[in-house]
C-alpha cells in the first residue's frame, strides 16, 4: 500500500501543508535564520538541530515546555537530545550554578567538584575505575581513541555502522544517514579513512570474522550499545557479548560510546547487559545541561594520562573538569534515583504503545520504538532493526510527521527520536498521542480512504 502512488500523492500534499503551516506560524524563527545566516552558516552552529525550511528558534523553558521567539509554548520531548533529565530549569541545577557562579567560573588549576562527580560516576559505573573530563563527547572520543592506540600500540579502529561518536572523522564515517560502506572496492570505499574498519550488524559473523583478521593493527572497537543518532537501534545483546569475548580474545579495547544513552539506567547501558568494556565514554545527562564529556575504564589503561608518570600522555583542555559543570553535574546525578530510571522507561513504553496505537488505527506506515527513556519514530510499518533498515523508511513521511508534531504543538528531534524526563507525567503522554491523532487527521485525511 504505502507504494501506492494514491499514497505517495497524499504523503507530499500532507508535507507540503505541514511546511505552509510551520512557515506561517513561526516567523520569528525564519526572520532570525535569515538574519543569522550573516554571521553563521545557515543561521545556526549544530548541524543536529538543523531541519528544512529552518530550525525553531527557542528562547526560554521550564520543566518539559518550552517557548519560541514567537512565544509559542510547546512540550518539549527533544530535551537537547536527551540532556535535560530533569526537564528545564530544575530548581537544584540552577541554585549548584548559581553558587558555583559567586565562587568563581574556572580556574587553571584541580576544583574539589572534579573528585566528587569522578567519584559519583564511579560508583555507578562499576568498570570505570579511574577517568577524566573533557568539555564535549567529542573530544572524549578523541581521548580515548588516543589511550587506546598508546596502551596497544596499534592504530587502527572499529566501528559499527550508523554509530555516532562526535564531530571528528572518526566519529561521523560511516555514521547516521550514511549508506554502508564495508570496506568493499566500491566507489564509496575511498570515503572512510584507512585506518577505521567499519562493521555492521547485519552481518555477525563477517564482523567477528572481519575483527580476527585485522587484529594484529586493531587498537579498539567502538560501539553504542544503543545507537541514539541512528534511530534507537539496539544492537543485540548477543553480538555485544561476542564482541566483548573476541576483543579480549585478541588484546583489542572495547569502548562503549554512552554519551548519549547513560540515561537509560542508572549504571548505564552496561550495566543493564551485563557487560564490562575496557573504556567508556559519557556526556551530556553528567553535566546537568552544561558541557561536558568525560571517558573512564581500566585503571592500568587511565594510568597512562598520570602526569606524575614518566611518558605520560598529555591531556589539556581549559574547560576540562570546569567547576560550573562540575556543580550542574553532581546536583543532576543526586536527584537521579533507580526509580527515576523505571519510571522513565515505563512512560517511554507508554508513550510508544499509545503512539503506535494511533498509527495503526490510521492504517499509517509508521512506528514507534522505545527503550530506556527514550522513544523514535520510524516511517516504516515496523521498527527498524539496524540503521542499514532504517535508510529504507519513507523520508517524507517521516519528515511529515515530525513538522506536524510541532505544528501540533510537540518536539521531538529530526531523527524523530524523542525522551522523557522525571518531570513527564501520564498526561504528557496523552498529550503525545492526542497530538499525532490530530497530524493524521490534519494531513493525512486523503490516505484514510
Amino acid at each position: 500500500m504505502t507504494g501506492a502512488p494514491q499514497w505517495q500523492d497524499a504523503v507530499a500534499r500532507g508535507l507540503d501543508a505541514a511546511i505552509a503551516d510551520y512557515r506561517r506560524d513561526n516567523p520569528g524563527s525564519a526572520r532570525y535564520r535569515e538574519t543569522a545566516a550573516d554571521v553563521l552558516p545557515g543561521g545556526g552552529t549544530r548541524s543536529s538541530y538543523h531541519f528544512a525550511p529552518f530550525p525553531l528558534v527557542l528562547a526560554c523553558g521550564s520543566g518539559d515546555r518550552v517557548s519560541d521567539v514567537d512565544g509559542r509554548t510547546r512540550l518539549d520531548l527533544n530535551a537537547n537530545f536527551g540532556v535535560s533529565v530533569h526537564g528545564h530549569g530544575f530548581a537544584p541545577i540552577v541554585e549548584a550554578v548559581r553558587a558555583q557562579s559567586e565562587r568563581g567560573f574556572c580556574f587553571a588549576a584541580p576544583n574539589p567538584l572534579e573528585a566528587e562527580l569522578a567519584r559519583r560516576i564511579c560508583e555507578r559505573v562499576p568498570s570505570i575505575e579511574l577517568l577524566r573530563f573533557t568539555s564535549s563527547g567529542t573530544e572524549a572520543v578523541m581521548a580515548a581513541l588516543s589511550v587506546a592506540r598508546a596502551f596497544t600500540g596499534r592504530r587502527r579502529v572499529a566501528k559499527l555502522h550508523g554509530g555516532y561518536h562526535g564531530s571528528s572523522d572518526f566519529g561521523t564515517a560511516n555514521g547516521p544517514g550514511s549508506a554502508p560502506d564495508l570496506g568493499s572496492n566500491s566507489a564509496r570505499a575511498a570515503a572512510v579513512p584507512a585506518d577505521i574498519l567499519p562493521l555492521s550488524v547485519d552481518e555477525p559473523d563477517r564482523l567477528v570474522a572481519s575483527l580476527r583478521e585485522a587484529a594484529d593493527d586493531l587498537a579498539a572497537v567502538v560501539v553504542e550499545p544503543v545507537q541514539g543518532a541512528a534511530g534507537l537501534i539496539q544492537v543485540p545483546p548477543e553480538l555485544l557479548a561476542r564482541i566483548r569475548s573476541v576483543t579480549q580474545e585478541l588484546g583489542i579495547l572495547l569502548i562503549f560510546d554512552e554519551v548519549m544513552m547513560f540515561r537509560m539506567h542508572r549504571g548505564g547501558v552496561q550495566s543493564m547487559l551485563g557487560l564490562r568494556p575496557d573504556l567508556t565514554v559519557l556526556g551530556k545527562l553528567i553535566g546537568g545541561g552544561l558541557p561536558v564529556g568525560a571517558f573512564g575504564g581500566r585503571a592500568d589503561i587511565m594510568g597512562l594520562f598520570d602526569p606524575f608518570r614518566e611518558g605520560a600522555i598529555r591531556l589539556a583542555g581549559t574547560y576540562n573538569g570546569n567547576p560550573m559543570t562540575m556543580a550542574a553535574g553532581i546536583a543532576c546525578l543526586d536527584a537521579l534515583e533507580e526509580a527515576d530510571f523505571t519510571r522513565m522507561d515505563h512512560l517511554a513504553q507508554a508513550l510508544a504503545g499509545a503512539g503506535n496505537a494511533v498509527l495503526a488505527r490510521r492504517v499509517v506506515p509508521a512506528s514507534i520504538v522505545a527503550a530506556g527513556g527514550f522513544f523514535c519514530l520510524h516511517a516504516l510499518p515496523r521498527p527498524a532493526r539496524s540503521h542499514a533498515q532504517l535508510l529504507q523508511q519513507d523520508q517524507a513521511l517521516h519528515r511529515l510527521l515530525h513538522l506536524g508534531l510541532i505544528n501540533e504543538g510537540v518536539l521531538v528531534t529530526p531523527t524523530g527520536m524523542g525522551v522523557v524526563s522525571t518531570r513527564t507525567g501520564p498526561a504528557e503522554v496523552d498529550e503525545f498521542g492526542a497530538a499525532l491523532e490530530r497530524v493524521l487527521a490534519r494531513y493525512l485525511r486523503p490516505a484514510q480512504a
